[in-house]
């Protein structure tokens, strides 16, 4: 197991329902396609965050979630330590 510190940051956070069968590729298209395009944001270039339900968890919990750091255009892109 490693350890990585991430800097402070805004985050975008795309959720998929239980009906949706989607992969984190595609979460990543749709974020570069249409909320960064449309929100004058723009990727952080942090690690990205992909988060699994536990099994049973029930039809109203998102089957999968990716978190996504973004920016402002002005600011300088942050380095992972």
């Amino acid at each position: 197991m490693e350890e990585f510190r991430i800097p402070e940051a805004t985050w975008c956070m795309v959720t998929a329902g239980p009906y949706c069968h989607v992969t984190s590729d595609n979460m990543f298209r749709y974020l570069h396609l249409e909320v960064l395009p449309s929100s004058g944001l723009f990727y952080a270039e942090l690690p990205d965050i992909e988060v699994y339900p536990i099994e049973g968890g029930g039809m109203e919990t998102p089957i999968q979630e990716a978190w996504f750091a973004v920016r402002p255009s002005d600011e300088k892109p942050q380095k992972v330590s």
